[in-house]
C-alpha cells in the first residue's frame, strides 16, 4: 500500500490531469497515458480502442450512465446522435431462450421502436410472430446488462442486426463500449459491416 503522502500525491496529479484532459475532450494521441501506482495500472486518455477490427474513437466519462438520455447529457451531444440498441428475442416469453432466438435493434436515441414495422421483418426472416425486449437472463447469455449493450462486442456482433433507415443517415453516433462509464463514436455505416443485418423502418417519434 502507498502511504499517506505517496496517495496525496497521486490525488493531487489526477486532478491536475482531469483539468488538462476534461471528459469531453478528446485526444487522439495513443502515447498519451498516465502510470497510476495506486493501481499498477496503465490509464489511457481517450485512446482510439478497437473492436471486431474496426477502430473507434474512445471516451471515458466521468460517471456512470444508464440511459440514452443521461449518456447524451454527460457526452454533450445531441439524443438523435445516442445509439440506442435494444436486445429482442423472438421465442414466445414462456420459452429459455438460445442466442440463435435473440436478435439487436438499433436505432436513434430520440425515436422509439415501430414494433410493428420489427414484427413483420421478424415474421418474414424469422418465420416468427414474436418479438419482445430481452430478458435479463437473455443478457446474461450475451454477457451484457441493459444500459451497457454494445453491438460490437463479440456474441452481439454475431446477432442478426435490425438497423433504422433513418438510422444512416446520421453521421456520427455514439454508443458505450460495453462499459456504463466509457463509450465509442463511429458513423453508423460501420453497422453494416455486421455479419447479418437488415435494414428497415423501425423507428417513430417518441411520444
Amino acid at each position: 500500500m502507498l502511504k499517506n503522502k505517496q496517495k496525496c500525491d497521486t490525488i493531487s496529479s489526477m486532478k491536475a490531469i482531469n483539468r488538462m484532459f476534461p471528459s469531453r475532450t478528446r485526444v487522439n494521441v495513443s502515447s498519451i497515458h498516465i502510470k497510476q501506482r495506486l493501481t499498477e495500472m496503465i490509464f489511457f486518455v481517450n485512446e482510439p480502442i478497437s473492436m471486431q477490427g474496426i477502430s473507434f474513437e474512445f471516451e471515458q466519462l466521468p460517471f456512470n450512465v444508464y440511459s440514452c438520455e443521461d449518456a447524451a447529457t454527460a457526452k454533450g451531444i445531441s439524443l438523435h446522435e445516442e445509439l440506442k440498441s435494444l436486445v429482442l428475442r423472438i421465442v414466445p416469453q414462456n420459452e429459455k431462450a438460445t442466442l440463435n432466438d435473440l436478435c439487436i435493434l438499433h436505432l436513434p436515441g430520440d425515436k422509439m421502436a415501430d414494433l410493428r414495422a420489427v414484427k413483420r421483418d421478424i415474421k418474414k426472416h424469422f418465420n416468427s410472430d414474436e418479438a419482445y425486449l430481452a430478458y435479463d437472463t437473455d443478457l446474461k447469455l450475451l454477457g451484457v446488462a441493459h444500459g451497457a449493450v454494445c453491438p460490437f462486442l463479440d456474441k452481439i456482433w454475431e446477432l442478426t442486426h435490425l438497423i433504422s433507415e433513418d438510422l444512416l443517415d446520421i453521421k456520427r453516433v455514439s454508443t458505450n463500449s460495453g462499459r456504463f462509464n466509457s463509450c465509442i463514436y463511429f458513423h453508423p455505416n460501420t453497422l453494416l459491416k455486421s455479419p447479418r443485418y437488415i435494414i428497415g423502418n423501425y423507428s417513430k417519434q417518441a411520444e
